[in-house]
């Protein structure tokens, strides 16, 4: 397994190398380095990859831009956390690295308790290590089906002694949906795909309240593909105030941009900015770069 997240989340880090022990895998701890260092590292023995969906995002652009393909890794899956997956970066991952990309949950307040994705794109929640509900956002009363929701956790002992985090309300939005069909993990708790974090809801004054994930979801579909998205959304009465950099906005005129999120049943009124203000409209987890410890000064430098 090669694992590119932040060596700054120490515990899910060191979870992560304790299990492949277990099984007696590999473990290449990467963290987040150059999209081209990391890319030489999985060409070379890596079956698996643990990885933010803002550096996979970086990861395929980067390996677009080499031509590399499928055909130059040996990945067999690769699992996703802690952000927004779009489908447009999941789909492309999949046919650039030619592994099935798993869109799963998981923090580092309530591990081990994580939620693992099916086919049918819900999250299915662990309930041997913890219990999971699913609160309503204004009432801290359990979600109806359709309604938005907060995820709540409490992990077991003896995952935490004594429950020392009890009730966790991770702010981590999800719909409850009208059951989980037929899906390969039925027989477990279900909700939607993570959407944001609650106080990143958008609400409109028509009453519509627009998730973190339908900005996303919409941003990463566009031609330019500037992946990982950078953004500002807020509300401006019924439209949403949308500010994106000149790579997300390239080959659309602004006619154009307001005309592809319409067709995704957003309205916006849209503003575009230089590339280098990028990371400050929205910071994603593939800017918390590794630094490298600098050289010693010689004695009597």
């Amino acid at each position: 397994m090669q694992v590119h997240v932040s060596s700054r989340a120490t515990a899910a880090v060191q979870l992560t190398s304790l299990s492949c022990r277990l099984v007696g895998a590999r473990c290449r701890i990467v963290g987040i380095v150059s999209p081209e260092s990391a890319l030489d590292d999985l060409a070379d023995t890596a079956t698996v990859m643990s990885v933010n969906a803002s550096y996979l995002a970086e990861l395929v652009v980067t390996a677009r831009r080499h031509g590399m393909g499928p055909d130059d890794f040996r990945l067999r899956r690769i699992d996703c956390v802690s952000e927004i997956l779009s489908t447009a970066v999941r789909d492309a991952a999949e046919l650039t690295f030619g592994a099935p990309v798993h869109d799963n949950f998981g923090l580092t307040e309530a591990i081990p308790v994580t939620a693992t994705s099916c086919s049918a794109g819900h999250l299915h929640h662990d309930l041997a290590s913890g219990h999971v509900e699913v609160l309503d956002l204004h009432t801290g009363r359990p979600a109806h089906a359709g309604d938005l929701g907060t995820l709540v956790v409490t992990p077991y002992f003896p995952y935490r002694e004594c429950m020392p985090v009890f009730r966790y309300d991770t702010r981590d939005v999800v719909r409850v949906p009208h059951g989980t069909g037929e899906c390969e993990q039925a027989g477990l708790p279900g909700t939607s795909q993570i959407l944001g974090k609650a106080e990143q809801l958008i609400h409109l004054a028509s009453g519509v309240v627009v998730t973190p994930r339908d900005v996303v979801e919409a941003i990463e579909t566009l031609p330019g593909q500037s992946w990982p998205a950078r953004f500002k959304a807020t509300p401006e009465g019924d439209r949403i105030g949308l500010c994106l950099t000149e790579s997300a906005a390239r080959g659309l005129s602004r006619s154009g941009l307001v005309e592809h999120f319409a067709e995704r049943g957003l309205a916006v009124s849209v503003t575009v900015v230089d590339e280098d203000q990028g990371p400050a409209l929205r910071p994603v987890r593939s800017d918390l770069h590794e630094l490298a410890f600098p050289a010693p000064v010689p004695v009597g430098a």
